[in-house]
């Protein structure tokens, strides 16, 4: 029986259409009919037919056990070697008149709206293209093309992964905690996170609970000096997990390695900080959600020296021109590459709303001058923003109030220590100065845990004045920052 016989009009119908007597046999066999589904998803979609002979056209059907287990076949093979993953529907067409129940297999796939498909070959994308009846390698004008086509929107390619709510408790609890209520299905379906028909997105998949892949690798850095030369390094940190996790570890990172407190004087509070937590918050969210994610082998880098912090983000700046320290952070556009990623940050309230979150960074650092306004720069690898530490400018400095330290080696125990370490360098303070400086209770867990943790490593000294006791930091264990 011919093909033609089986499915009426379909040689003269103008749907895209491949034939593979099988999915099973050797590598070059097999890689074959994925080429096909990826070439017609890539171009305008079609059907791949398995069980008939390419060349005459003939029906091979298989019987049902057979067609069962190459059902599930293929979407293992497809799962594992497309990128991302394609949806496929797959169909058991009867063939009649024969002895016992045959079929073959009709594997239909749609034209890609997001981004291209590749099959993944040894290790290697490859994308592939139907082009004249053919399916062939898709040249660099094509990929090239299909990428800046739908550049807005390359994290919104839904994927084959079911959507499970146990998979997402982070995101939810972060939710929760900012928006005073409950995360609702709807309110995933409406920003692209979901599909209707329960499939995640590609930008999903970085929000799971166990998500450590290396394509959101972030590493911290601090440096003891201005910059990266020498022996400046003192302290690295790797940071792997859901996207909203890696916000709230970058941002304990930054804290925990810079003044955030304040000096209680006789007549008022004077603020101590060296990073406006809006600002910071800003900067960290614009890294994570505006990040490159298809660059393999990139990293997000945050750079702590002494007197700056370094955010670098890889990708260009999407459709804007190169930066060179920049500091008319209004002025670039506020384009969006990864709009479900940027779609979650908004809802658990992370950042501002499309194109504030530059004009909320400048309005952070304009008291304090064109000398302390932070920069950007831009080409078509990275994009980086520079923010100068505000506590070079705190009069409480000058004061001898508070010093900038450092420790070596770098063993930070709470997000307070080098704040601490800071306050207490020149001069003794008693428990409830420290804790009046740093904004918060005098409480036990914070006697034992954080002043406990400091006094163990022998960085904080204590000494009896009186009935009370003060603390001074070590001068041994504990330096002046460059």
């Amino acid at each position: 029986m011919d093909i033609k016989d089986l499915i009426k009009g379909l040689i003269s119908s103008k749907n895209a259409y491949e034939f593979a007597v099988t999915i099973e046999g050797w590598k070059g066999q097999e890689s074959d009919w994925l080429k096909a589904l990826v070439g017609m998803a890539n171009s305008e979609g079609g059907t791949l037919y398995v069980g008939v002979d390419p060349d005459s056209h003939e029906i091979l059907p298989f019987d049902h056990q057979t067609a069962d287990r190459l059902i599930r076949k293929i979407r293992r093979l497809v799962k594992e070697r497309v990128d991302p993953g394609l949806n496929c529907r797959i169909q058991e067409i009867e063939v009649h008149g024969a002895d016992s129940p045959k079929f073959i297999l009709g594997i239909a796939v749609d034209k890609s709206l997001d981004v291209p498909f590749a099959l993944i070959d040894d290790g290697i994308p490859v994308f592939y293209v139907r082009r004249y009846d053919k399916i062939e390698v898709a040249s660099f004008c094509e990929i090239r093309a299909m990428f800046l086509k739908n550049a807005l929107k390359m994290d919104a390619a839904f994927t084959i992964d079911d959507f499970d709510e146990k998979d997402f408790t982070y995101l939810y609890g972060v939710y929760k905690r900012n928006r005073g209520r409950d995360l609702t299905l709807e309110e995933l379906e409406s920003i692209g996170f979901v599909s209707k028909g329960g499939k995640l997105s590609r930008g999903a998949l970085l929000f799971k609970d166990d998500y450590i892949g290396d394509k959101a690798l972030v590493v911290c850095s601090q440096f003891r000096g201005l910059t990266k030369k020498g022996d400046a390094f003192c302290f690295t940190k790797e940071i792997r997990g859901n996207l909203l996790k890696e916000y709230s570890d970058i941002i304990d990172f930054v804290s925990g390695r810079t003044a955030d407190g304040f000096v209680k004087k006789e007549d008022r509070h004077v603020s101590l900080i060296s990073y406006p937590k809006r600002a910071l918050s800003e900067a960290v969210a614009n890294a994570l959600v505006h990040r490159n994610y298809f660059i393999n082998g990139s990293q997000i880098e945050v750079n702590l020296f002494s007197n700056r912090l370094e955010i670098v983000s890889p990708g260009s700046l999407l459709g804007s021109r190169w930066l060179k320290d920049e500091k008319d952070l209004s002025s670039i556009p506020p384009n969006r590459r990864n709009e479900v990623i940027c779609a979650v940050f908004y809802m658990c309230k992370l950042m501002e709303k499309r194109g504030s979150g530059f004009d909320k960074i400048e309005e952070e650092y304009r008291p304090y001058g064109d000398k302390f306004a932070p920069f950007a720069n831009s080409n078509n690898l990275y994009f980086s923003l520079t923010m100068f530490d505000l506590a070079e400018k705190n009069p409480l400095v000058a004061e001898g109030e508070f010093a900038k330290v450092d420790i070596t080696p770098m063993e930070v125990g709470s997000k307070y220590d080098l704040t601490i370490l800071g306050y207490c360098f020149y001069k003794r303070r008693t428990v409830s100065q420290i804790a009046s400086f740093l904004g918060i209770a005098p409480s036990s867990y914070f006697r034992k845990s954080v002043l406990g943790g400091l006094l163990s490593k022998g960085l904080l000294i204590p000494f009896r004045q009186g009935n009370a006791v003060a603390y001074t930091a070590s001068k041994e264990l504990v330096k002046l920052a460059d």
